[in-house]
Order: C-alpha cells, then structure tokens, then sequence
C-alpha cells in the first residue's frame, strides 16, 4: 500500500514508539489521527506533526472502552473521510504485577493491550471495509515470544496474544481487502522504558531475562527504528499475517518461518 494519501489512526501516538510511527506516516504523506488519553503530550505531537508540515488531528481516546475507540475511527471519518492505516500500538504498565497484585493493577494493562487492540481491529475493519481496503499493524513485544519466565506476566500474555490474534486474524480480514500485521520490538528506547531501567538495582538488571533467558541488551532499538518496521509492513502487501520481531543489536526477522513452524 501507498500510504501517501491514506487516513491513519495511530494509538498511544502521543510518545515513544507510537510518536515515532505518527511522524514517518505523516512525513510519508498520510492524514494521521494521534490517538492518546495523554491530552498535553498528544496535542504536543500533533503541534510537532505540523510544524513539520504533516496533516494530522488529535482524538484524546481511551482505547481499553468501545466509546473510545469508537471516538477515534469517527474522528478520523470525520475529519479525513474515512480510514485506510490502524497502528494498535496503546499501552500502560504497572509497577505491580500478577497474581500477588490485586485485579485493578493488571487488569488495565490487558484492557490496553489487548482489548483496546481488538476493539480497534473491530471497527477499524469496518470502516476500512467501507474505504474498500486498509492495513492494520499490531505492536506487540519480544515478551510475547519464548518459553521462559518473564517478570510481567499480564503484559507477556497480552502481547503473546496479539501475535496469535494477527495470525489468526489475517485470512479473515483478506476476505474485506484488510491487511493485518504484526511488529514485536525489543527493548526499545522510549522515555517509559529508560525510566523503568533506571529504577531496576544492579541485580535486578543482572538477573532479568526475557522468555528466551536473555538478559536486557547493552543497547536499547531507537523508536525511530521500530516506526520504520511498521511503516515496511504498511507498506509490503505480500506480507500479511507475519510479524516482525526486531532484537536489538540484530536483523529484523519475519514470522512465522521454518524453525516456528
């Protein structure tokens, strides 16, 4: 797909990696919504946006709600006439975690992560059966991949099931002209992640491993990097129902493939 042109609604877009995406999109030529519940920062994005001459709205939506999701697909019908890009790219952490945490911790972030990424799939595709054809990328995680233990149980279970959504999903969307994909980014460089890195001590950053019993990278991936990978899976129509999985300090490479299957 050509995305100069295409009506765009990228969640989470007021930072980090969702910013990132916003911008190239709009840099490409795309009418791009900033989807966010941060009113200050997403309207800052969309000042950025513009100030580098790029078309773009703001859509201060709840994504984990119907009437949220429901707010940004309208707002991007109204303002753009229609819809053609879905990025599901809104998160939240928690500092506490399951099953010692109590549900109001981590339910949220499977509401974010998760319900908020196949509520949008739901209307989007709706919508995007109406424009006659669309894309849609996923952002999931390296977490949601491998078979060993990682601290944040509901945040891995939420993106393992974003990659199993996409792949399930992707036959079923052909058959409305609607692409979906898959991108699952390492650590990545955004101002949450630094954050949450600084506060770990010395042995927490020496004993945390991923589910493939790596421990975190010397190097963080640019979210600029990662925005890239999801514009090429815009963009690549032979690619639907494949994920992309970026390790740092690696080439990026497509699943499924032999040693997955």
């Amino acid at each position: 797909m050509e995305v100069n042109g295409k009506v765009a609604v990228v969640t989470g877009a007021a930072a980090g990696i969702g910013r990132a995406i916003a911008k190239r999109l709009a840099k490409k030529g795309s009418f791009v919504v900033v989807a966010d519940v941060d009113a200050d920062l997403g309207r800052d994005a969309v000042r950025e946006i513009r100030a580098a001459g790029g078309q773009t709205a703001f859509s201060n939506a709840d994504v984990s709600t119907q009437e949220g999701v429901q707010e940004m697909i309208g707002a991007a019908v109204r303002r753009y006439g229609g819809l053609h890009i879905l990025v599901n790219n809104a998160f939240m952490g928690s500092p506490d975690h399951f099953p010692d945490a109590p549900p109001e911790k981590w339910l949220p972030v499977m509401d974010v992560a998760l319900r908020g990424t196949m509520l949008g799939i739901h209307y989007g595709v709706i919508e995007m059966a109406r424009s006659g054809y669309g894309a849609i990328v996923n952002v999931s995680s390296v977490a949601g991949l491998g078979s060993q233990p990682h601290s944040y149980p509901e945040y891995a279970a939420a993106k393992a099931a974003v990659i199993r959504l996409t792949e399930c999903l992707a036959p079923l969307a052909a058959e409305r002209n609607v692409r979906v994909n898959c991108i699952a980014p390492d650590w990545t460089e955004t101002e949450f992640v630094r954050e949450r890195f600084e506060r770990m001590s010395t042995l927490e950053r020496a004993e945390a491993r991923d589910g493939f019993g790596r421990p975190p990278p010397t190097s963080f991936l640019k979210p600029e990097e990662v925005a890239a990978g999801a514009l090429q899976l815009i963009s690549d129509d032979s690619l639907a129902g494949r994920t992309l999985v970026m390790w740092c300090g690696e080439v990026p490479r497509l699943l499924p493939d032999d040693r997955w299957e």
